[in-house]
């Protein structure tokens, strides 16, 4: 209860005041100070955070429709090459791969490539539905078999 009734640093704010929107009862002692606004030190805390985040963050370049790419197909396991079919919004694309499976994907997920990526339209035709390949129909399998029907071993004597 006392911790939950200390004021945080950068709001001045105890996380129950912030949650219940007044003070708690507690033993422990408080000193009246003069009211904040704990919105402006909020925004002012989340501009100083994005301040030291944005010193070292950089942004990636956009892929353009049609280009050649790399992507993950499950999470840390394989990239496939592919290509960029449309951009949904800032940082996700719909990728189509080699076999033509189509993928939603993140920025952080895709990789350019300069390698020219082929992409198969259609599967491959079926063998069996040519003409100079005919398609082997399955023999009848006897239901029962009696035991006078068994092929007779050679006895070896």
């Amino acid at each position: 209860m006392e911790q939950r009734s200390t004021p945080r640093q950068d709001t001045g704010l105890s996380p129950a005041q912030m949650m219940f929107g007044r003070s708690t009862r507690t033993l422990l002692p408080t000193v009246c100070r003069e009211k904040q606004e704990p919105i402006k030190k909020r925004e002012r805390r989340r501009k100083s955070v994005k301040n030291y985040y944005d010193k070292t963050s950089t942004d990636h370049p956009e892929f353009k429709i049609n280009q050649n790419i790399y992507f993950e197909h499950k999470e840390g396991q394989v990239w496939i090459p592919g290509k960029v079919i449309d951009r949904l919004r800032k940082h996700t694309y719909l990728v189509k791969s080699q076999d033509g499976a189509i993928y939603r994907r993140n920025r952080i997920h895709i990789r350019s490539t300069q390698i020219e990526v082929t992409i198969r339209e259609s599967s491959p035709t079926r063998i069996e539905n040519r003409k100079d390949h005919p398609v082997r129909k399955p023999e009848p399998v006897q239901q029962k078999i009696t035991p006078s029907e068994l092929p007779k071993s050679k006895s070896l004597g």
